[in-house]
């Protein structure tokens, strides 16, 4: 099972010192939603000065006791994979799912990758990083799916604490925060936000040393949806 980079909507950005402008991709657009049909598209554009090629791939998305996980898939195809982009250029991108899901929605995360070329490549003095951007990906049957959240908190040794969401609903949620409230305190959960727990998965968060001390004491857990505080009951 692949573990490749966290899940970011744009992981890496082009950077060059000094020589020829660099191409400057973008992707439209940046949440794919494939609701109700087997196909999607997705436009990649090249805003640079210097033509450049770009590689599609889709790969699952699971969460695992480390983190997220991308393992391989067939059940999403793009089309075309690879292609070339001049300056000004862009490329529609069709993702052609092969099997809908008949209860849950499912997730897939979208890597565009930059291939460098030789005018990225050569120049003394020169840096170039590839652009990756990763997308998330829900295809589902239909529009009426609702995440269903549930949570457990666990303290697992003196100085460290695991809180655990789980979703049994049909739809992903996701957090842009999310928090322990102890008396007056917030305790911040660690970890990138925004954030997802996906329709069918749970996810966990580890709180230690005086953070797992003040989230012992909690007596709430609040999450930040859609710009609204949104509290979930604290199961222990």
């Amino acid at each position: 099972m692949n573990r490749l980079f966290p899940a970011a909507i744009a992981a890496l950005l082009a950077c060059a010192l000094p020589g020829p402008a660099a191409a400057d991709l973008f992707v439209s657009p940046v949440i794919v939603e494939m609701v109700g049909r087997p196909t999607v598209t997705v436009r990649i554009g090249n805003q640079g000065q210097q033509p450049t090629q770009a590689q599609v791939r889709v790969f699952g998305w699971t969460h695992g006791k480390g983190g997220d996980e991308y393992p391989p898939t067939e059940e999403v195809v793009a089309s075309p994979p690879i292609f070339d982009l001049g300056p000004g250029e862009t490329q529609t991108i069709r993702l052609l799912a092969r099997k809908m899901p008949t209860e849950r929605e499912a997730a897939y995360r979208v890597f565009v990758d930059q291939i460098p070329g030789e005018t990225e490549r050569r120049g003394r003095g020169q840096i170039s990083f590839p652009i990756r951007f990763v997308l998330p990906l829900f295809v589902a049957a239909g529009s009426e799916g609702e995440a269903r959240l549930a949570s457990q908190f666990q303290r697992t040794s003196v100085n460290a604490a695991t809180l655990a969401i789980s979703n049994t609903g049909t739809k992903r949620a996701r957090f842009d925060d999310l928090w322990l409230v102890a008396g007056g305190q917030k305790i911040k959960a660690p970890g990138d936000f925004p954030t997802y727990v996906l329709a069918g998965s749970a996810r966990e968060w580890t709180f230690t040393g005086r953070d797992a001390n003040a989230a012992a004491q909690a007596t709430k857990l609040m999450v930040m949806i859609d710009d609204k505080e949104v509290e979930i009951p604290l199961g222990r």
